[in-house]
């Protein structure tokens, strides 16, 4: 059961940081209008791609959480566990969206 759980655990943040990924780099505009918005509106631009990157992210932390659930009886997986992930999502959105914008 916790060779299932870690694996599971891993595939949760390996396709987590994939949709991350996409989420920092989606746009419905075009390229003019992406440089016009980081140009123009750097700060709002990059803290509004970091909103969306992180409700992406978000999605997968409420995933891992309900897996937690799921093996609570089987393995012991503490809160502070939890805030690293949270820690790393916040982190690999930062880094995703400093890259889309800054590149």
């Amino acid at each position: 059961m916790k060779t299932l759980f870690i694996i599971l655990k891993i595939t949760f943040f390996l396709l987590a940081i994939l949709v991350m990924y996409f989420a920092s780099r989606f746009s419905i505009g075009s390229q003019d209008d992406w440089i016009n918005a980081i140009e123009n509106r750097f700060w709002e631009f990059y803290f509004s791609r970091l909103l969306f990157t992180l409700i992406a992210g978000g999605v997968f932390l409420l995933l891992s959480i309900l897996l937690n659930w799921a093996f609570r009886k089987k393995i012991k997986y503490k809160r502070k566990m939890v805030l690293y992930e949270i820690a790393a999502i916040v982190l690999v959105a930062i880094i995703m969206i400093s890259i889309a914008v800054l590149k």
